[in-house]
């Protein structure tokens, strides 16, 4: 369980069903908020967007409600004592920066998760697409790859040592209704593999 104000986008059991990696948008600045609350919700088409991140959070069995049973809250009004209610987990966050997650998926292994990043959520962006492997425990990039034109991620091998996607490579004219080419890349290094046909 959790409570995300921001609201959470799509999300993916580890594979052993102990955590759950999910994304979640990226909350308004202060300025945002000013903005709003003098002249209402409005914004330039394509100019403002907010970027999306990779989160995680452990699952507790123990932590399912019982029938009746409510969230703790933070607010001194609300009169339900702290021991007849539930307190939620904290999730950790596992990417930031200036770049959108589009997509992600947990290795076989359960250790990393593979990512799809582009600079912003705007479709036109996604021709800018690269591809990065995230070690779940210590938070450091494992692999990257990142051609000029659009990268994206298709599987993993079973025993979580190779990755497969399709790239585009440098062809960033010609990109949208040419086939994608596809490799195979060990996760130990060396050159990716172009797979014969491709």
């Amino acid at each position: 369980m959790s409570n995300e104000d921001d609201g959470v986008s799509n999300f993916e059991w580890s594979p052993d069903g102990k955590q759950f990696a999910f994304v979640k948008q990226e909350p308004e600045d202060k300025e945002e908020k000013k903005r709003k609350e003098r002249y209402g919700g409005w914004a330039a088409d394509d100019a403002e967007y907010h970027l999306s991140h990779l989160w995680l959070l452990e699952f507790k069995p123990d932590m399912m409600p019982s029938p009746g049973e409510l969230p703790c809250y933070d607010e001194k009004k609300d009169s339900t004592a702290k021991n007849d209610c539930i307190t939620y987990p904290k999730a950790t966050r596992l990417t930031g920066g200036s770049f959108t997650v589009s997509g992600f998926d947990w290795s076989p292994d359960g250790k990393m998760i593979v990512y799809n990043r582009q600079p912003n959520p705007l479709i036109n962006y996604s021709m800018y697409s690269d591809i990065e492997v995230i070690d779940v425990a210590s938070k450091q990039i494992k692999y990257k790859v990142a051609n000029p034109s659009v990268d994206n991620y298709a599987a993993w091998s079973p025993d979580s040592k190779k990755l497969l996607y399709t790239s585009s490579l440098d062809d960033t004219t010609s990109f949208y209704y040419k086939n994608d080419k596809l490799f195979v890349a060990g996760l130990a290094g060396g050159k990716p593999a172009l797979l014969p046909g491709f």
